[in-house]
C-alpha cells in the first residue's frame, strides 16, 4: 500500500489525469442508472420475469377495454401517477398487441401448413425435378414472405408487450363500489 501511494505521489498529476476518463464514464453510469430508475414505465415485476426469474402475469384486461370510463374514474380517484390518457394508452397499445399476435400466429400457422405441403412434394417428385415444379417455387416463396414478415413482428411484438406491461402493471385495482 505505501508502494503504490509513493507512486502515486511520485507521479502526481499525471495519475490524476490518467484517472479523470475513468470517473467520466463512471459518472455517466450513475446517470443513466438514475434515469432507467426514475422512469415512470419500469416494472419491477416485468423485469423480474423477463430475466427468467417468473413467468409474465396473467392481466385481465377485458374490464379495462369494455369499460375504459370507469376504469379511468377509479385511477383519477387514486393517489398515484396514472391519468385517464394513459388508460386509453394502455388500451390502445393492448389492442395493438393482440392484432401483433393475431397475425403472427396466423403466419406461424401458414408456415407449417407450408412445410407440410413442401414435405409432401418432395416425397412425391423427385428431388432433381423439385425446383421446376411451380407448386413447389411458390410454396417456397410464401415460406420465404412469411418467415420475413414474421422477422418484423416478432421484434414488434416484444417491444408493445414491454409498453403494455410496464404501463399495465402500474394500474390500480379495482376498488369494491361500497369503498
Amino acid at each position: 500500500m505505501a508502494t503504490s501511494m509513493g507512486m502515486v505521489s511520485r507521479v502526481g498529476a499525471t495519475a490524476l489525469t490518467a484517472l479523470k476518463p475513468i470517473t467520466r464514464h463512471c459518472s455517466r453510469q450513475r446517470i443513466r442508472v438514475f434515469i432507467r430508475c426514475s422512469h415512470g414505465a419500469r416494472s419491477s415485476l416485468y423485469d423480474h420475469s423477463v430475466k427468467g426469474y417468473s413467468d409474465l402475469p396473467e392481466l385481465d384486461m377485458t374490464e379495462v377495454c369494455e369499460q375504459t370510463e370507469k376504469v379511468i374514474a377509479n385511477v383519477e380517484n387514486r393517489k398515484g401517477e396514472l391519468r385517464g390518457e394513459d388508460v386509453r394508452k394502455i388500451v390502445c397499445v393492448w389492442q395493438e398487441l393482440q392484432a401483433v399476435r393475431t397475425e403472427i400466429s396466423g403466419l406461424e400457422q401458414q408456415k407449417v401448413q407450408i412445410g407440410e405441403s413442401v414435405k409432401a412434394l418432395v416425397a412425391k417428385s423427385d428431388k432433381k425435378s423439385l425446383s421446376n415444379l411451380p407448386e413447389f417455387n411458390q410454396a417456397l416463396q410464401k415460406g420465404k414472405e412469411a418467415r420475413k414478415r414474421l422477422n418484423q413482428l416478432y421484434p414488434k411484438e416484444t417491444e408493445l408487450g414491454q409498453e403494455h406491461y410496464g404501463r399495465a402493471l402500474r394500474l390500480p385495482n379495482s376498488s369494491h363500489p361500497d369503498v
